[in-house]
This record gives C-alpha cells, structure tokens and sequence, in this order.
C-alpha cells in the first residue's frame, strides 16, 4: 500500500469513528428519552429485527447471548447485564433454543415491542417538526433531497 493510500485509509478510518460515536451520542439522546440507555436500545432494537414467534419445530425463535455479543460489539458479560435489566423491565422473555434447550434466546414481549414501535414514533414526530414551518411546496424539495 503507498503512502498516500495508507494516508486515505487511516483518514478514513477516523472519519468513521467520528461518525460512530455522532450515531452513539444521538442513540444515547433518543435513548435516556424512553428511560433507556444507548446499549439497552440497541439490544431491543437487534432483536426487534428478529423474526418473532412460535416456529413449526416447536420452541420460539430467537438470538442467544453469544449472537447478540457478536451483533452488538460487547462483551458477552455486558450482554448478561443487559439482557438481564431489560427482562427485569418486562422488555424481553428467554425460551428455550430450537436447537439446544440448553441454551437460551431472547424475544421481545409485547412492551418490549409496544416501546420500540414508540420510540419509533417519536423519532419520525420529531423529523416532521422542522416541516410545520413550510409550505407544502417548500416541504417537497426537502423531502426529496432528504431521501437521497
């Protein structure tokens, strides 16, 4: 790799982690709003992403911890403490694996969903604030720019 391309990668690369822990600081913002904090609402939101539900071979489906250290970038010991909180709040159920019921997955209950879909809620009031302001006609280029 030359020089200058070491230089583009590492300037990269630190424009990254600049943009991260912007998202983190923002999380954390949208987070604390709903009692939560950042690490809490990403947990709910990875398994929010998870198909949900009885499946045909019996147990419900699910991620376990390991999957959920791995997807979350913690330590599967934070993972604990966080799985932990968050089913002490009634967020989330532990069910057996479908392929070890050694093994334990986590799920949102239904207020585990009920407060993703909030926040979710929320986040797009909030987005629509700054359009109260404007005209339908000055509302349509901004819609537009903002969804490209």
């Amino acid at each position: 790799m030359s020089a200058d391309r070491a230089t583009q990668h590492l300037d990269h690369l630190c424009r990254q982690v600049t943009s991260g822990r912007e998202a983190a600081r923002e999380l954390s913002l949208l987070a604390k709003d709903f009692d939560l904090k950042e690490p809490e609402f990403r947990l709910l939101w990875r398994l929010n992403a998870e198909p949900q539900g009885d499946s045909p071979e019996g147990p419900v489906r699910g991620l376990d911890q390991t999957s959920l250290s791995a997807s979350l970038g913690c330590s599967p010991a934070q993972v604990s403490v966080l799985v932990e909180r968050q089913r002490a709040q009634g967020y989330l159920i532990g069910c057996p694996a479908l392929d070890d019921r050694r093994r334990q997955v986590w799920q949102l209950t239904s207020a585990g969903k009920t407060l993703i879909q909030a926040i979710v809620d929320s986040v797009e009031q909030a987005r629509r604030k700054p359009f109260r302001t404007l005209s339908m006609v000055d509302q349509v280029p901004m819609t537009l720019r903002d969804s490209a």
